[in-house]
């Protein structure tokens, strides 16, 4: 069964917004086999693959949206109809959870997200570490919203506990996820940009890794929401993120084993 993927950059789960204002009877005539699935975009490359595995074995269609972890929380206030959350971080989940608006049980965490500094394929200068990021002289520094993405906020913290976050700050452009951080390092609209190892390896960006004693560790956590029509494939598909074949996936395309934190990390750049 194919895999349906939905990508937005500027609102990602617009879509899901939308259907909670469907009538009733729509909203009734949702296959029970279709799981609808909010996830953080930096797992835009690791979900579609995890994605068709399950539907190949469930025979479920699981339909995904990616943007800024507390976007997609925002619109879970609001009633969306989504059967599984992503997040980033555990923050955004606790705080649904502490609302009410999230299953009982349905809370665990399902990997453990690595911060990078990437520039663009072609960037004449090369970082020897992260570290060397206070001493370059740069334009454009690319951040996602600290107050939206978990990464955005592990970057902020790792450059004030760097130093060079005062000297930085207004050369800092902001995107509103890392999907938007992503296109600006491939565009070279920036000259250096935080991002997630899984978006950094899955388009071959050169990168240095920022050490982790320099942020707080980014448990991404998921849950499974009320407003969901489908709690039973939202619980299905969390099952199986946390199966060896789902977990397989995320290792390989950069994340840490759930509640480990990130080890080894040397800073080394990616192959040029």
């Amino acid at each position: 069964m194919a895999l349906r993927f939905l990508w937005t950059l500027v609102l990602a789960t617009s879509i899901l917004a939308g259907a909670s204002c469907r009538s009733g009877e729509e909203s009734r005539s949702r296959s029970p086999n279709v799981v609808y699935v909010s996830a953080a975009a930096s797992l835009q490359f690791a979900l579609p693959r995890i994605a068709q595995l399950f539907e190949e074995e469930s025979g479920r269609q699981v339909i995904l949206s990616f943007g800024a972890s507390g976007s997609i929380s925002q619109q879970i206030r609001e009633g969306a109809p989504i059967d599984l959350f992503c997040s980033a971080d555990q923050a955004w989940i606790q705080e649904l959870e502490s609302a009410g608006l999230l299953r009982e049980s349905s809370v665990e965490c399902y990997a453990m997200g690595i911060l990078v500094l990437a520039y663009p394929p072609d960037a004449p200068g090369r970082l020897d570490s992260f570290e060397q990021l206070a001493k370059v002289q740069l334009e454009r520094l690319g951040v996602s919203n600290p107050l939206l993405s978990p990464y955005g906020s592990a970057a902020r913290d790792a450059l004030v506990k760097l130093g060079c976050w005062d000297d930085l700050e207004d050369r800092v452009v902001y995107g509103e996820n890392v999907g938007h951080i992503l296109a600006y390092v491939e565009q070279g609209n920036v000259d250096f940009g935080f991002l997630p190892l899984s978006l950094a390896k899955a388009r071959k960006l050169p990168y240095r890794v920022v050490p982790p004693r320099f942020y707080s560790p980014i448990r991404q956590y998921l849950g499974v929401p009320v407003s969901g029509e489908n709690p039973a494939g939202g619980e299905d598909f969390a099952r199986f993120l946390a199966g060896a074949h789902a977990q397989a996936v995320l290792t390989e395309l950069g994340f840490g084993p759930p509640n480990e934190l990130p080890g080894g990390a040397s800073g080394a750049a990616v192959a040029e």
